[in-house]
């Protein structure tokens, strides 16, 4: 599970973000242009998490939904 909190005040303020999983990646990022990168590196990380996937086709997701 992966999470993704951003706070966007409004203009003329800073706007942060947060990412993390439950693998135990963390990533923080200030300011516009880093809040926009960790947007996408979020993104990225849930497709490559190593407890969203496998290394055979069945998903971390499949497995729980067939238990």
């Amino acid at each position: 599970m992966a999470w993704l909190h951003i706070v966007a005040p409004g203009r003329g303020t800073t706007p942060t973000a947060s990412s993390w999983c439950e693998c135990g990646h963390r990533a923080r990022a200030v300011g516009r242009p880093r809040v926009l990168a960790l947007i996408d590196t979020h993104h990225r990380h849930r497709d490559a998490c190593p407890l969203r996937t496998t290394t055979d086709t069945t998903t971390t997701d499949e497995r729980r939904s067939a238990a």
